[in-house]
Protein backbone atom coordinates (compact mmCIF):
# COMPACT_ATOMS: atom_id res chain seq x y z
CA UNK A 1 0.00 0.00 0.00
CA UNK A 2 1.40 3.51 -0.97
CA UNK A 3 2.03 6.04 2.19
CA UNK A 4 0.80 9.02 1.46
CA UNK A 5 4.07 11.38 2.30
CA UNK A 6 4.11 15.32 2.59
CA UNK A 7 7.76 17.22 3.54
CA UNK A 8 6.68 19.81 6.04
CA UNK A 9 8.80 22.43 8.16
CA UNK A 10 10.31 20.87 10.46
CA UNK A 11 9.72 17.06 9.65
CA UNK A 12 7.45 14.69 7.61
CA UNK A 13 3.82 13.89 7.51
CA UNK A 14 2.80 9.94 6.63
CA UNK A 15 -0.27 9.42 5.80
CA UNK A 16 -1.68 13.11 7.99
CA UNK A 17 0.57 12.62 11.13
CA UNK A 18 3.48 14.33 11.35
CA UNK A 19 6.94 12.88 12.63
CA UNK A 20 10.09 15.28 13.23
CA UNK A 21 13.55 14.16 12.02
CA UNK A 22 16.30 12.79 13.83
CA UNK A 23 18.96 13.21 11.27
CA UNK A 24 21.28 9.53 12.04
CA UNK A 25 23.74 9.85 9.41
CA UNK A 26 25.19 11.30 6.00
CA UNK A 27 26.44 9.13 3.78
CA UNK A 28 28.39 9.84 0.23
CA UNK A 29 28.59 6.75 -2.23
CA UNK A 30 32.19 6.68 -3.60
CA UNK A 31 30.78 7.82 -6.84
CA UNK A 32 30.13 11.44 -5.11
CA UNK A 33 26.54 11.60 -7.57
CA UNK A 34 24.71 11.84 -4.32
CA UNK A 35 24.44 12.30 -0.45
CA UNK A 36 22.43 9.99 2.02
CA UNK A 37 20.78 11.56 4.46
CA UNK A 38 19.99 8.65 7.13
CA UNK A 39 16.69 9.49 9.04
CA UNK A 40 15.12 7.58 11.97
CA UNK A 41 11.50 9.61 12.63
CA UNK A 42 10.14 11.03 16.05
CA UNK A 43 6.24 11.14 17.10
CA UNK A 44 5.21 13.87 18.68
CA UNK A 45 6.48 12.48 22.16
CA UNK A 46 10.02 12.41 20.92
CA UNK A 47 9.70 8.26 20.61
CA UNK A 48 11.67 7.02 17.74
CA UNK A 49 9.39 4.58 15.53
CA UNK A 50 10.54 1.07 14.80
CA UNK A 51 8.40 -0.15 12.29
CA UNK A 52 9.55 2.82 10.06
CA UNK A 53 12.88 4.98 9.20
CA UNK A 54 13.66 6.43 6.05
CA UNK A 55 16.65 8.96 4.49
CA UNK A 56 17.14 11.99 1.55
CA UNK A 57 18.77 11.37 -1.49
CA UNK A 58 20.47 14.24 -2.43
CA UNK A 59 20.84 14.11 -5.94
CA UNK A 60 23.46 16.20 -7.98
CA UNK A 61 21.90 17.73 -11.42
CA UNK A 62 21.91 15.51 -14.05
CA UNK A 63 23.22 12.71 -11.90
CA UNK A 64 21.81 9.70 -10.09
CA UNK A 65 21.26 7.44 -7.13
CA UNK A 66 22.61 3.98 -7.61
CA UNK A 67 20.84 1.68 -9.82
CA UNK A 68 19.86 -0.65 -7.47
CA UNK A 69 17.11 -3.78 -6.95
CA UNK A 70 14.93 -4.61 -4.04
CA UNK A 71 15.37 -8.10 -3.05
CA UNK A 72 13.73 -8.98 0.39
CA UNK A 73 10.11 -10.62 0.21
CA UNK A 74 8.75 -7.97 3.11
CA UNK A 75 10.60 -4.59 2.07
CA UNK A 76 8.82 -1.79 0.63
CA UNK A 77 8.98 1.43 0.43
CA UNK A 78 7.63 5.00 -0.89
CA UNK A 79 9.97 8.14 -2.12
CA UNK A 80 8.70 11.67 -3.25
CA UNK A 81 10.74 13.80 -4.75
CA UNK A 82 10.97 16.84 -2.64
CA UNK A 83 13.27 19.74 -4.30
CA UNK A 84 13.42 20.43 -7.97
CA UNK A 85 12.32 18.10 -10.54
CA UNK A 86 13.72 14.46 -11.24
CA UNK A 87 12.98 10.90 -12.96
CA UNK A 88 11.99 7.74 -10.95
CA UNK A 89 13.43 5.19 -13.38
CA UNK A 90 11.79 1.85 -12.60
CA UNK A 91 12.22 -1.64 -13.92
CA UNK A 92 9.31 -3.49 -12.83
CA UNK A 93 9.25 -7.44 -13.79
CA UNK A 94 5.54 -7.07 -14.82
CA UNK A 95 5.35 -3.69 -16.39
CA UNK A 96 8.53 -3.16 -18.15
CA UNK A 97 10.29 0.27 -17.67
CA UNK A 98 8.44 3.11 -16.28
CA UNK A 99 9.46 6.46 -16.17
CA UNK A 100 8.09 9.21 -13.79
CA UNK A 101 8.87 13.03 -13.60
CA UNK A 102 8.84 14.02 -9.57
CA UNK A 103 9.50 16.78 -7.64
CA UNK A 104 7.47 19.74 -5.80
CA UNK A 105 7.10 21.59 -9.12
CA UNK A 106 3.83 19.32 -9.64
CA UNK A 107 2.13 19.83 -6.99
CA UNK A 108 -0.17 17.38 -5.53
CA UNK A 109 0.08 15.71 -8.78
CA UNK A 110 3.56 14.68 -7.13
CA UNK A 111 3.77 10.99 -7.36
CA UNK A 112 4.86 9.26 -4.27
CA UNK A 113 6.73 5.69 -5.98
CA UNK A 114 6.10 2.64 -4.31
CA UNK A 115 8.88 -0.24 -4.24
CA UNK A 116 8.80 -3.25 -3.71
CA UNK A 117 10.52 -6.48 -3.73
CA UNK A 118 11.48 -7.34 -8.02
CA UNK A 119 11.91 -3.39 -8.51
CA UNK A 120 14.86 -2.01 -10.04
CA UNK A 121 15.09 1.55 -9.74
CA UNK A 122 17.28 4.72 -9.87
CA UNK A 123 16.17 8.25 -8.86
CA UNK A 124 18.11 11.31 -11.24
CA UNK A 125 18.55 14.30 -11.02
CA UNK A 126 17.09 17.22 -13.45
CA UNK A 127 19.63 20.17 -14.18
CA UNK A 128 19.38 21.17 -10.65
CA UNK A 129 20.04 18.88 -7.32
CA UNK A 130 17.03 16.73 -6.74
CA UNK A 131 16.18 16.03 -3.04
CA UNK A 132 14.50 12.44 -2.68
CA UNK A 133 13.03 11.49 0.48
CA UNK A 134 12.42 7.96 1.71
CA UNK A 135 9.53 5.95 3.95
CA UNK A 136 10.42 2.42 4.59
CA UNK A 137 9.59 -0.59 6.12
CA UNK A 138 10.14 -2.84 7.94
CA UNK A 139 13.45 -0.01 8.49
CA UNK A 140 16.19 -0.39 5.93
CA UNK A 141 19.03 -3.15 6.21
CA UNK A 142 21.91 -3.14 3.62
CA UNK A 143 20.85 -6.54 2.48
CA UNK A 144 17.45 -5.49 1.37
CA UNK A 145 18.33 -4.10 -2.15
CA UNK A 146 21.51 -5.09 -4.24
CA UNK A 147 23.28 -2.54 -6.53
CA UNK A 148 23.61 -4.15 -10.08
CA UNK A 149 26.16 -2.65 -13.00
CA UNK A 150 25.04 -0.19 -15.16
CA UNK A 151 24.00 -1.69 -18.93
CA UNK A 152 23.76 -5.36 -17.03
CA UNK A 153 21.12 -7.66 -18.80
CA UNK A 154 20.01 -8.79 -15.20
CA UNK A 155 19.17 -7.33 -11.95
CA UNK A 156 20.28 -8.61 -8.66
CA UNK A 157 17.57 -11.37 -9.01
CA UNK A 158 18.69 -12.97 -12.08
CA UNK A 159 15.48 -11.04 -14.23
CA UNK A 160 15.90 -9.05 -17.37
CA UNK A 161 16.71 -5.71 -17.45
CA UNK A 162 15.95 -4.03 -21.21
CA UNK A 163 18.07 -2.56 -23.53
CA UNK A 164 15.30 0.48 -22.89
CA UNK A 165 15.99 0.29 -19.48
CA UNK A 166 19.54 1.81 -19.83
CA UNK A 167 18.70 4.04 -22.87
CA UNK A 168 16.04 6.10 -20.42
CA UNK A 169 19.22 6.41 -17.77
CA UNK A 170 21.65 7.18 -20.21
CA UNK A 171 19.45 9.83 -22.17
CA UNK A 172 18.06 11.29 -18.74
CA UNK A 173 21.51 11.73 -17.02
CA UNK A 174 22.92 13.36 -20.40
CA UNK A 175 20.31 16.66 -19.44
CA UNK A 176 19.98 17.01 -22.80
CA UNK A 177 16.17 18.44 -23.42
CA UNK A 178 15.70 17.72 -26.78
CA UNK A 179 16.44 13.60 -26.44
CA UNK A 180 14.50 13.86 -23.17
CA UNK A 181 11.11 14.71 -25.01
CA UNK A 182 11.77 12.19 -27.56
CA UNK A 183 11.06 9.23 -24.01
CA UNK A 184 7.81 8.20 -22.32
CA UNK A 185 8.03 9.80 -19.20
CA UNK A 186 4.79 9.78 -17.34
CA UNK A 187 3.58 13.47 -16.03
CA UNK A 188 0.74 13.96 -14.27
CA UNK A 189 -2.33 15.52 -15.44
CA UNK A 190 -1.79 19.68 -15.03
Amino acid sequence: MTRKIERVVGGIKINDQQFSINIVEDFVPPDEEYTIHIYQYLDSNGGVLTETDGCEFEILPNKSTRVMTIVEQNYNCDRLGTKSNGYALINDPISGVICYEVGPHLGDRNPVISLSRGNTDCFIAGDETTKVIDVSSPPFKPNYEREITVNTNFDALCKPISPEYWHYYHTLRSGNKAEIAKLKVIRPDK
